[in-house]
């Protein structure tokens, strides 16, 4: 053999002796055994504490075996099966205060405490109880009594399938309570199969007010107190609810019109009733009369003449009437004015002759403005149309453009409106100045000679009456 082969041989030889036992021992590793539960503490006193009525004070027999700590339980059952919360460690003495959180875990008014060994290895690894205390407390957690509820300790736990022998119990509701009747609360251990059962107290009835018959306006209604878990009328408590009475308002049966009244009356928003006596008469709105436009025609669209409507209920005071289209643009004729200047005041028409035959002419404009019907007279035979002194008069002073528009064209005139020669003079004349009346020479005045003349007049006049007396 080569020396490398043989050196391989030997190395293998020795990983081998290596991972053989030697004779005698066992290839099966040895787990630390476990720790052997010393006998339970004993309580040897437990008593409220003197300056807080909510505190309570407790003492075991002393320190426990080494390695073995003191575990301390409140349960809501004698057996210490079931904890009110996760169980807590200390030495041989310890307190426990009833405080509102821990309140509200606790059903009842009496809780049971023992205490037991722990292995700082594993808290799985326990003793049995102690002697266990009853402690009654009331709503506010006050401790009201304390005493011994059994020297003896619960029996040791017999689960053969637990690791620590005890049982450790999962609980169920089967049966939940009612008002009246009470539930059942299943235990069953999870790991032999054991059960349990405890009874649940009743809930008792939570009552509340109920409205059974709603009150009207004229009619009272009816509540009383059910039990808002269970629906139980509570006996004797119907009572009687006062009627609400009316609530009225106005209200109008029928809306009043431009022409015709309304009605109103008051009525109760409630139930819908009429008060007796209360219908009033609403006035008439009275129309709302708005002008409607006129709309000059063209070529492609019909045009109308204004007119005058109610806003409100669309009633026609002067209806407009409908302007044919224009004839083709471009279509423009001469229109002869007879006068073609007229004087504010003096009361004569104008007459308006188109160059051409206009018998089908549709409406007149003054500056593209349509003159209604009625400010015009038009000549019998003829296609001459005057305009009236009163329309004239309310034209201002100045020249004019007046149109008479047919479908086939248009006659195009000029009309001149000038003031009155009166009102001209009172333009003319200013304050302060001197206006000659006729006979007058400017500046020269006989007023002395006149009166002279005036003078001796009277005088002779009065002679001959004296001579006259004195004859006869």
């Amino acid at each position: 053999m080569k020396k490398d082969t043989k050196k391989r041989i030997l190395v293998w030889l020795l990983m081998l002796s290596l991972l053989l036992p030697l004779p005698g021992m066992t290839n099966v590793a040895h787990a630390e055994p476990t720790p052997t539960p010393p006998s339970p503490p004993s309580l040897t006193e437990v008593i409220p504490d003197s300056g807080q009525s909510n505190h309570l004070i407790m003492w075991c027999s002393g320190w426990g075996p080494e390695g073995w700590g003191h575990m301390w339980r409140l349960s809501t059952s004698p057996d210490m099966m079931s904890p009110i919360w996760d169980d807590f460690t200390d030495e041989y003495v310890n307190s426990v205060e009833f405080s509102e959180s821990l309140l509200n875990l606790i059903e009842g008014m009496m809780v049971y405490l023992a205490a037991r060994y722990f292995h700082g290895s594993s808290s799985d690894i326990v003793s049995g109880w102690s002697n266990i205390y009853s402690v009654e407390i009331d709503d506010n957690g006050a401790i009201t009594n304390v005493e011994l509820y059994d020297d003896s300790p619960p029996p040791p736990g017999d689960c053969l399938d637990s690791p620590n022998g005890e049982h450790e119990w999962e609980t169920e509701v089967t049966k939940e309570p009612t008002c009246t009747e009470t539930g059942v609360k299943s235990t069953r251990c999870k790991h032999c199969g054991k059960q349990n059962q405890e009874e649940i107290p009743a809930l008792g009835h939570q009552w509340e007010r109920k409205v059974k018959e709603e009150a009207s306006c004229t009619e009272p209604g009816v509540a009383s107190m059910v039990c808002k878990r269970c629906g139980l009328e509570k006996s004797g408590s119907e009572e009687t609810i006062d009627p609400l009475g009316h609530q009225w308002e106005r209200k109008v049966k029928e809306e009043a019109t431009c022409t015709e009244p309304g009605v109103a009356s008051m009525v109760c928003k409630r139930c819908g009733q009429e008060k007796p006596g209360s219908e009033e008469m609403i006035d008439p709105l009275g129309h709302n009369w708005v002008t409607v436009p006129a709309k000059m025609p063209t070529a492609t669209e019909f045009g109308q003449t204004e007119g005058v409507r109610c806003d409100m209920c669309e009633t026609w005071l002067v209806t407009p009437q409908q302007l044919p289209k224009l004839g083709s643009e471009g279509s423009e004729h001469e229109l002869t004015v007879e006068p073609s200047v007229w004087t504010q005041g003096s009361n004569v028409s104008v007459n308006f002759t188109p160059d051409t035959g206009f018998a089908d002419f549709s409406h007149v404009t003054v500056d593209d403005e349509i003159v209604d019907e009625s400010n015009y007279d038009t000549r019998e035979g003829s296609t001459t149309i005057a305009f009236r002194p009163a329309f004239l008069e309310t034209m201002p002073v100045g020249t004019h453009t007046v149109k008479m528009v047919s479908p086939s064209g248009t006659a195009r005139g000029a009309l001149e409106i000038k003031a009155s020669a009166t009102q001209d003079t009172a333009k003319e004349t200013q304050p302060g100045d001197t206006v000659p009346v006729t006979g007058e020479d400017r500046g020269n005045y006989p007023w002395p000679a006149l009166t002279l003349l005036a003078a001796g007049g009277i005088l002779l006049l009065l002679r001959k009456r004296r001579l006259s007396r004195q004859k006869s």
